[in-house]
């Protein structure tokens, strides 16, 4: 309960400004600390226009498909939640049963494989370190402890050199280099 007193939600990540105001939510964190900040290198948003869109697609599908139940309320769970929210150690208001497992791990499998395909230099978004990177590197973390220990894949972000066993090898790549 005191955690409710820096984001009202009970979720993480939160920010507490300056001035003691609390910012949540990974995106508007990102963006509060871009407008901050931006002007100083390295810029983390692309210069064109068309850059910034491709870069705001991949934080959106990440947020909206991947880390985001849409809900806060007892039962829903996002889909990185397939990796360890069972009922064995979550309950029924926490955990999802196994056919909501397999669907959530198979909408993974669905984004990386997107991200995969929208990948569009050495970094998400471009030839340098932006916003997408930066919202997606704690979820390929996370990702790439608990997909082969909950789920039995074979890894997806493999060590540098490696890359050709990956299935998805410009997003392994990525992760190494982020490393």
């Amino acid at each position: 309960e005191a955690f409710a007193t820096v984001n009202p939600l009970k979720k993480v990540p939160a920010l507490i400004r300056s001035d003691g105001v609390t910012v949540f939510e990974s995106s508007v964190i990102l963006s509060y600390l871009d407008d901050l900040f931006g002007s100083l290198p390295p810029r983390l948003k692309p210069l064109t226009a068309e850059g910034r869109q491709h870069m705001e697609l991949i934080i959106r599908c990440h947020d909206l498909y991947v880390a985001s139940p849409n809900c806060t309320a007892p039962g829903f769970s996002h889909c990185q939640g397939a990796m360890y929210l069972s009922y064995a150690w979550h309950g029924t208001a926490r955990g999802m049963d196994l056919a909501c497992r397999a669907a959530k791990a198979h909408e993974l499998w669905k984004q990386l494989s997107w991200l995969e395909s929208v990948q569009n230099g050495p970094y998400l978004a471009g030839d340098s370190l932006s916003l997408a990177d930066l919202t997606w590197f704690p979820t390929a973390v996370f990702m790439d402890y608990l997909l082969p220990r909950a789920l039995g894949w074979d890894p997806v972000f493999v060590a540098a050199g490696a890359e050709a066993r990956s299935p998805c090898p410009k997003v392994a790549a990525w992760y190494a280099r982020l490393r």
